[in-house]
């Protein structure tokens, strides 16, 4: 619980150093277009850049990364037997294949919660309980 406050104030740091130098770099970009451009055409292209920026950034993180083939072999032989032993596994793969089925069940489960909530309190009790 003492490194808690430690690691949100360093990531709070690294968030407005991140955010400094994107404006710093903004700025720099702007200031060099200027005297060619007029303020308001470098203000576009400062804009411009952004927005480039921004979309490389969402493709990037959006992509899926790409597993070896062997690792892929290794996580396909070892995930077979224990999705057959463990019927979460298979629930996991529904929710994946229909994500609106999902979020049904998602909200399904909140009204049952928010009307029984005794109900929950014993499946609760039950799935944690240790022999």
């Amino acid at each position: 619980m003492r490194r808690t406050p430690f690691a949100i104030a360093a990531v709070a740091a690294a968030a407005a150093a991140a955010a400094l130098a994107v404006w710093a770099g903004g700025f720099a970009l702007y200031s060099l277009i200027a005297p060619q451009l007029g303020a308001p055409a470098a203000a576009g292209v400062v804009a411009a850049v952004a927005a480039i920026g921004a979309a490389l950034s969402a493709l990037l993180s959006s992509r899926k990364p790409q597993a070896s083939s062997a690792r892929a072999e290794v996580v396909q032989s070892v995930a077979s037997p224990l999705a057959t032993l463990a019927p979460l596994g298979l629930v996991a793969t529904a929710f994946r294949e229909r994500p609106l089925v999902s979020l049904g069940l998602t909200v399904l489960a909140g009204v049952v919660a928010a009307r029984q909530p005794q109900l929950v309190r014993e499946v609760a009790g039950a799935l944690t309980y240790r022999r």
